[in-house]
């Protein structure tokens, strides 16, 4: 394992033992078990691996997975080497060492220099670009490729092999995807862990060698490997938390999971009743119970809280109140200025024109949607309407607005005259900073928009302090902070501003991260800042999601500075440049590695976004299955808060979403997914075979309760769909429905005595049908009233192969519509078993209304 990087002043914590009991033999890697008197039972593990023992298992394993592979792939690439010069018999027993690899793959290397291409081709980047290239000379299809070569043959075919017994006796939680994802009780392997994860090691550093040397970067082959199991049980012994882990191992590989586990920071919060989906710990944090942290211990400072009728105005006038922590004059005291941001005018919507008895200065009030004019009347006061036209429309009391004024004269205004349309407040700024950070920190306030003195004098520093482009010479920088800008104790206003969450970030100069964890460490070396951000609670909530893929520019701040997510990239690129040319190929910090792109460096991640923000404007059905898996491990406190997030991401104005009424409680965040839903509009048809909790009421239960905490296989079902094959989403009378073209079965008359599994038979095949129970375990009844129908993807054909498929009901003069019961497994059956029901094969494009 030397061969993979560690932390700064961490050891080598992986001892690999030296169980072979003799050499590789130098010959045929394949044929090297029959050499030995193995049969392909005996390597499955059948018949307790050939009557042998666990020393006999475990040496010729060794000797043929780790030294078979590694000397046959470096002959093959043309570099001579022997089993001797990867073994340290020191001063004990001998133990298995890599000290030596990295030098053997800059000769390998060395041997088979990369094509120069002309840097006008960009057929490399593109698979189904015209088969004779694009005409620039020398074209990357029409070069004599070493990838097409027997050595890249060879190395290709013995990884597979080795990968396949790997994945055979290591994976961890692997699940059969298609069935009850029941886990697969794998065949025990009598070789030790350290033994394991070494094969699993050095396969996937071979493999990511030769990709880059061979020049195929368009493999299809994937570099993931089991056999991590020891990585696993050092980061739970870390108090981590199971969902982050399960995050780690499924994203990182198992380069990247040998350096997270070198040295895991523990974890402060408890997490022993935690699972991979959700995590419990975050979810217990209590308002009630809040309370807000000062600078140091013992700091006993006053809090401040910026002009609540100055941040009010500019909210009602669709503004961006802005603060700075700073004095007027060097003979005030320190206090929060509130200003406006603007760079254009913003369209004001329908207004209340007052105007107070003792003052000439009229003040705005901006009508929420569908208010009722009436109400207003009905107050006694002299009122006079400036809008043509009538009012029947308008619903909806508005009379808190007026509320403590003392209005003698109300006007009415759809449309304010042009000498108006400027914000209220004289100091307009032109550039601000937002500040994410994590909630439960200590930097939020649930009863008031106010922060201790101490806190807001350091963000205002840690603001000052970025270097961001065309900083200019202002000594402050005004800053935009939930905690302060977003009222607390006014709801209209409150909604008004989560409705802009998403133009506050985007049209900020910058965004600063602030989080715990960062702050009390000094910004350590790139591969390790990497891990450190990837770990951070910033990267768990929901919120921060969004404030991160909208930044201009990202920055985090550590003790010791904030730093630019931008350089950050760049500079891990230069990193893991250097690494390969010492011959160390560490991929969890390259452009391909998922974990670290999609989690950490938003920079590509977030140009895509604003881009898809764009798109989404007439689609927001082209983002819903990568939100799904970009909220995979992201929680949040209020389950009601998701969807008001991701309409935001999805450029959906989340305006009604707020306006469901708050007493609805636990249901809130159902009500509010239905009609995000109703939005969306259509999706993948595949869509409704998903794993998800689902949502319960009549029209919904075909679609997932929640986009957060899933797991990879809840959405292994889903295919990239061509857009003609999307589903509608359509209300038809009292219900919606999902409209989509499927294959399935008409099942015969049912009665309450089946069970949950039924064996149908159309006259010519039988085929097996196994319910799948929901989260909570249960399954449906049958009824004898109902009609039941298969909805699948497809109908089988062979013995081997099944399909998935969802069981639906409905009542026996419906036609089209089609009640969402439960998921279904269904397989052509070959023996001749008894069938339990009699059944109509329906055709590809049998039309279902699923509700």
């Amino acid at each position: 394992m030397d061969h993979l990087i560690l932390p700064e002043g961490a050891e080598p914590y992986i001892t690999v033992p030296y169980r072979c009991t003799e050499h590789y033999d130098d010959g045929d890697f394949l044929t090297y078990p029959e050499r030995k008197g193995w049969t392909r039972e005996h390597l499955l593990g059948e018949g307790n691996f050939g009557g042998r023992s666990s020393a006999e298992v475990e040496a010729f394993f060794q000797t043929w997975l780790y030294f078979g592979c590694l000397l046959e792939i470096l002959k093959a690439a043309g570099v001579q080497t022997k089993a001797q010069d990867f073994i340290d018999h020191g001063d004990e027993l001998p133990v298995v060492t890599t000290k030596k690899l990295s030098h053997m793959l800059r000769k390998w290397k060395r041997r088979w220099p990369k094509l120069e291409v002309s840097p006008s081709c960009c057929c490399k980047r593109y698979r189904d670009i015209v088969a004779k290239g694009c005409g620039q000379e020398p074209c990357w299809k029409n070069i004599d490729h070493v990838r097409h070569s027997t050595a890249y043959h060879t190395t290709m075919t013995i990884l597979d092999e080795v990968c396949r017994f790997i994945d055979r006796y290591c994976a961890i939680d692997r699940r059969e995807y298609q069935t009850r994802q029941t886990v697969i009780t794998r065949k025990s392997w009598p070789v030790a862990k350290e033994i394991s994860i070494s094969i699993a090691a050095l396969g996937y550093t071979l493999r990511a060698a030769a990709d880059h040397i061979f020049n195929s970067l368009l493999s299809e082959r994937s570099n993931n490997w089991s056999g991590a199991g020891l990585l696993k049980e050092r980061l739970l012994q870390a108090n981590w938390c199971p969902k982050q882990v399960s995050k780690i191992m499924r994203e990182f590989a198992i380069d990247g999971l040998y350096y997270v586990a070198a040295r895991p920071h523990k974890e402060e919060l408890i997490h022993s009743s935690c699972t991979e989906r959700a995590c419990a710990a975050e979810s217990l944090l209590n308002e009630k119970q809040y309370i807000m942290k000062h600078v140091t211990d013992g700091c006993c400072c006053q809090s401040v809280a910026p002009s609540e009728a100055d941040v009010l105005e500019i909210i009602r006038w669709g503004g961006t109140p802005i603060v700075t922590w700073a004095r007027l004059t060097e003979d005030d005291e320190y206090q929060l200025i509130v200003t406006d941001f603007t760079d254009k005018r913003i369209p004001i919507p329908p207004m209340l024109i007052v105007q107070p008895e003792d003052s000439n200065k009229s003040r705005l009030f901006p009508l929420p949607p569908r208010a009722d004019f009436s109400t207003i009347a009905n107050r006694s006061m002299p009122m006079k309407r400036t809008r043509r036209g009538s009012f029947d429309s308008i619903i909806g009391p508005t009379a808190p607005l007026c509320r403590g004024i003392g209005i003698p004269s109300l006007s009415y205004a759809p449309k304010l005259p042009e000498q108006l349309m400027h914000p209220p407040t004289p100091h307009v700024m032109t550039r601000y900073v937002a500040i994410s950070h994590v909630w439960s920190d200590g930097m939020g306030n649930p009863t008031g928009n106010s922060l201790p003195k101490c806190q807001l004098a350091r963000i205002q520093q840690m603001v000052d302090e970025l270097d961001f482009p065309d900083r200019g010479s202002e000594k402050h920088i005004s800053f935009w902070m939930d905690t302060l800008c977003i009222p607390v104790n006014n709801p209209h206003e409150r909604k008004l501003c989560i409705a802009r969450m998403a133009n506050i970030y985007a049209q900020a100069t910058a965004v600063l991260v602030l989080d715990s964890g960062l702050e009390i460490i000094s910004a350590p070396p790139v591969a390790e800042r990497c891990i450190r951000i990837l770990q951070c609670s910033w990267q768990r909530r929901l919120w921060t999601f969004q404030e991160g893929i909208l930044a201009k520019e990202l920055y985090h701040r550590f003790k010791d500075g904030s730093y630019r997510m931008r350089d950050f990239q760049t500079e891990r690129d230069k990193y893991q440049k250097k690494l390969r040319s010492q011959g160390r190929y560490i991929s969890f910090l390259g452009l391909n590695a998922a974990g670290v792109d999609a989690c950490i460096s938003f920079a590509q991640f977030t140009q895509m976004h604003i881009k898809l923000g764009v798109l989404f404007n007439d689609s927001p059905w082209e983002g819903y299955v990568p939100l799904i898996e970009a909220l995979r491990y992201r929680t949040t406190s209020r389950e009601s808060d998701e969807t008001l997030c991701a309409a935001t991401i999805l450029s959906i104005d989340p305006t009604e979403l707020l306006e469901l009424p708050e007493k609805a409680g636990r249901n809130l965040a159902e009500r509010r997914m239905e009609l995000f839903l109703q939005y969306i509009g259509q999706f993948p048809r595949s869509l409704i075979f998903n794993r998800f909790p689902r949502l319960q009421r009549d029209g919904f239960r075909w679609a997932p309760r929640s986009l957060m905490g899933s797991h990879p296989n809840d959405i292994s079902d889903i295919e990239e769909e061509e857009k003609e094959n999307y589903a509608m989403f359509y209300k038809s009378g009292h219900c919606f429905r999902l409209g989509l073209r499927y294959p399935g079965i008409k099942l015969g008359p049912m009665t309450p005595h089946f069970g949950t599994r039924v064996i149908l038979s159309n006259g010519e095949n039988r085929y097996n049908v196994e319910l799948s129970p929901d989260e909570k375990g249960s399954y449906p009844c049958w009824e004898k009233n109902l009609q039941y129908c298969l909805v699948m993807k497809r109908i089988p054909t062979e013995p081997e192969g099944g399909s998935v498929a969802i069981l639906g009901s409905r009542f026996k003069w419906e036609d089209v519509d089609l009640r969402y019961e439960c998921r279904a497994w269904v397989e052509l059956l070959t023996e001749k078993e008894e069938a339990d029901v009699c059944s109509e094969v329906l055709p590809e494009e049998t039309y279902w209304g699923i509700k």
